[in-house]
């Protein structure tokens, strides 16, 4: 699925052409989760153990470029899980769009749902997470990047509401080692 991704992003980068990729999960037949078992003198060690019971993920993306303006991208996907003790129910939905040769805005939004059963009581979670990043590139090998969004989580148990709101910013930057030629500023 991520491979998808980057092949449509690198199309989309290196290509006039629009192009359109969908994609599928098989699920594993195996899962392991860290669980922490606590030793003398408050030593802790994780380890993994097998969980019981199957648990089934499915997901499909919807890929389009090139659809308003060159290299721009538009991401449509949506993803099921079920597992022994819940459901999720996950859209994402996202977009690069290209302001200037070297200047990029990607918005993102998720909206999510799940629904379990947790010592007898059942419970129901919802979510959206909206997100906006720039991208800039600098030169052909440095890029940076700047992302900054909201995650609102309502959380129903037994009458009870629960509602959290996170707040997030990231900063990052690229240096690609495989880039060929000399240093060139973008736009150039």
């Amino acid at each position: 699925q991520r491979r998808q991704y980057e092949h449509a992003k690198h199309n989309a980068d290196h290509e006039d052409e629009p192009a359109l990729v969908a994609g599928r999960e098989e699920p594993c037949d195996k899962t392991y989760s860290p669980r922490r078992r606590f030793i003398h003198y408050g030593e802790i060690r994780w380890h993994g153990v097998l969980l019981s019971g199957a648990q089934y993920y499915v997901s499909a993306q919807l890929i389009g470029t090139d659809l308003l303006k060159p290299s721009d991208l538009y991401v449509l996907g949506l993803r099921y899980a079920t597992t022994t003790d819940s459901k999720t129910y996950v859209a994402d939905i996202s977009a690069r769009y290209p302001i200037t040769d070297a200047l990029r805005v990607n918005p993102r939004l998720r909206l999510g749902y799940r629904d379990g059963d947790s010592g007898g009581a059942s419970w129901q979670e919802y979510s959206a997470m909206p997100s906006l990043k720039l991208d800039y590139q600098w030169a052909r090998n440095f890029g940076m990047e700047l992302e900054s969004g909201a995650k609102f989580t309502q959380k129903l148990q037994s009458g009870t509401r629960d509602d959290q709101t996170e707040y997030f910013v990231t900063v990052g930057y690229r240096y690609d080692f495989n880039a060929e030629g000399e240093i060139v500023k973008a736009g150039q």
